[in-house]
């Protein structure tokens, strides 16, 4: 294009940086990310977002985290997906405190929080096994009236129904239940004996028993492709 004499916009320039990650050529996309943000300043947020999603595909999580942290001292103005992609990146690299600290970040600054963010953080602390973030969280999803998707409720049901789950997680979740914030149809499509074993429900009622190791195994294992998920869906 450029020896054309055709200036490229801000779409072509994603979609190269998009295409050269989705074909896993991840560092091809880096240095061409560096090079448009040197030769063509002022791109749109969706570059930033799209090249840290790319590192966190291929689990190079302190890259993508570089790459944010660089942005935001360079001055780009970088919108809630960037922000989230980050804290995605943030939590898969072990990074929890850090991630629990850029979300309290985006609410001092006034970024409008959304459905996904709080899923997003929801799902973090449940790979981290907190339960203190998981109550807390829950608390801030019911005060916003955000609803749990499918993929969060999932992973949420399996860690409750560990043997140590925590009764106060489990009140606000079925108050979040009498709210709204989880729907009939999440709980029909996954509230099934192979999804969520050692939980039954009953004229909305939730009973919780303990289950075997296989459910350590999913809280320990799962997480990566389904945050990811998220990652793809905020680009």
């Amino acid at each position: 294009m450029l020896d054309k004499g055709l200036t490229p916009d801000k779409y072509t320039f994603v979609g190269l940086v998009d295409g050269l990650c989705k074909a896993r050529r991840v560092d091809e996309a880096v240095d061409a990310y560096h090079g448009i943000l040197q030769s063509f300043p002022g791109q749109d947020a969706y570059i930033h977002t799209v090249v840290m999603d790319g590192l966190i595909k291929v689990r190079k999580f302190n890259a993508a985290i570089r790459v944010f942290r660089k942005a935001v001292e360079e001055g780009y103005t970088l919108d809630v997906a960037a922000y989230t992609v980050a804290i995605i990146g943030l939590f898969m690299g072990g990074r929890a405190g850090e991630a629990w600290s850029l979300y309290c970040h985006m609410k001092e600054v006034g970024l409008a929080l959304t459905v996904h963010t709080y899923n997003v953080m929801v799902s973090g602390f449940v790979k981290e096994r907190d339960l203190n973030m998981v109550n807390l969280m829950l608390q801030e999803m019911i005060e916003a009236k955000v609803e749990l998707s499918s993929n969060t409720f999932l992973r949420l049901s399996k860690f409750l129904c560990r043997p140590y789950h925590s009764n106060s997680v489990i009140e606000l979740w079925i108050e979040m239940r009498s709210l709204g914030l989880i729907s009939s149809k999440v709980v029909q499509e996954l509230l099934s004996d192979e999804v969520a074993e050692g939980m039954k429900v009953d004229d909305g009622l939730i009973a919780f028993s303990d289950v075997t190791s296989e459910t350590d195994r999913f809280v320990e294992t799962s997480g990566s492709e389904d945050v990811y998920d998220v990652a793809a869906s905020m680009a």
